[in-house]
């Protein structure tokens, strides 16, 4: 609810949520079939660094950075 919020104020709209929305999706999909071909060694080091990514998401949001520098932060 607060990501279509924050689009319609800060970004394009609805595009902008869709695209915000679809690179999360790519890059959950992309990780889990990462993660099926080359199975991680150390679990917990592995669900302790996949936080990184989603925390420079919303730090990025709470900058207010343009919208093309969100697939760089590893979301897609």
């Amino acid at each position: 609810m607060l990501g279509a919020i924050y689009a319609t104020r800060y970004l394009d709209g609805a595009v902008s949520f869709g695209l915000l929305n679809s690179a999360i999706g790519i890059g959950l999909a992309a990780g889990s079939i990462t993660a099926l071909l080359f199975p991680p060694a150390r679990v917990d080091l592995v669900l302790c660094l996949a936080a990184i990514p989603e925390a420079l998401l919303l730090t990025g949001m709470a900058a207010s950075v343009p919208l093309l520098s969100f697939p760089l932060s590893g979301h897609a």
